[in-house]
């Protein structure tokens, strides 16, 4: 997997491409600690339009995002999710548990 940050005016995106897997946690988390805890934006937008595939890790992943952003008090927008990627969200009950937009 590839992610790149980039920062907007009022948010800042982490955009992902290729596999979400377990092999990219050191690289997602990285990311958004950084975002969390030394960046003065309250929002953050997980990117998914060039995520292909996502596992129970990337999941696993994502809760604990929403976690530590909750206990940061910002806030976490999944963006651009489709097939595969927001299907299983859908089975999984992401949409309910985030904010999705496109």
């Amino acid at each position: 997997m590839k992610l790149e940050v980039e920062y907007q005016k009022e948010y800042a995106v982490i955009k992902l491409s290729g596999k979400f897997t377990y092999a990219a946690r050191k690289l997602f988390t990285d990311a958004y600690k950084e975002l969390l805890y030394a960046s003065p934006y309250t929002t953050i937008h997980i990117d998914f339009s060039m995520i292909d595939y996502l596992d129970s890790a990337a999941l696993g992943m994502l809760l604990l995002l929403k976690e530590r952003s909750e206990e940061s008090g910002k806030q976490v927008i999944i963006t651009n999710c489709s097939g595969f990627p927001l299907d299983l969200m859908n089975i999984a009950g992401f949409t309910r548990i985030f904010q999705m937009a496109n």
